[in-house]
């Protein structure tokens, strides 16, 4: 789904879908969204990925997902010799109208490759409440000399973050060539 404008997403499944190319990198295994209000309600979202960023969800040019008891699970971005790549389930861009709510949701073996095993954002706004799990999430990078955020990446634009009632459970950041920070969470 590549989309503008509004659109609500419920009880649906979507599985093995990919973004990718050859020739350029691409961004929302699964849903791309680009100045656009995305509502995702009992979705589950599986082995979904991309080139680039967002194995499952990009968000770009001022959007907003809220996702209600939805299930993240084994969704990954791939590296490039050239690129690091975030968010292996979302990924939110620098956007200052980007905004992410997730409540009641699971992220499960999810992999963001350097940065936020489940979530990257880049963006001011996130909210992760009332009772979302993140088990298993990993950020493994294999090239570079970072892996940040075994679950979740903050950078230093996410001033708006709010988590609470969450779990977080064997979630990692592994990198054999350099530094890894944050198993479950990394703000940077």
């Amino acid at each position: 789904i590549h989309t503008f404008g509004k659109l609500a997403v419920n009880d649906t499944d979507f599985e093995r879908t990919t973004s990718r190319t050859d020739v350029q990198a691409y961004k929302g295994g699964a849903i791309f969204l680009q100045n656009a209000e995305l509502s995702l309600q009992q979705t589950r979202i599986t082995n979904c990925s991309a080139t680039y960023n967002a194995g499952a969800v990009y968000l770009e040019a001022g959007s907003k997902l809220t996702a209600t008891g939805c299930t993240f699970t084994g969704n990954s971005v791939t590296e490039s010799v050239e690129n690091d790549h975030a968010g292996g389930a979302v990924f939110s861009t620098t956007n200052a109208a980007n905004s992410m709510i997730f409540s009641g949701c699971d992220f499960i073996n999810n992999d963001g490759s350097a940065f936020g095993g489940a979530i990257a954002c880049y963006s001011p706004n996130l909210i992760v409440k009332d009772g979302c799990n993140f088990i298993g999430n990993k950020t493994s990078s294999r090239k570079s000399g970072v892996a940040y955020g075994g679950a979740l990446y903050l950078s230093q634009k996410a001033t708006n973050g709010l988590i609470t009632s969450s779990t977080f459970t064997d979630n990692y950041a592994l990198n054999s060539y350099g530094s890894a920070y944050g198993g479950a969470i990394q703000v940077h």
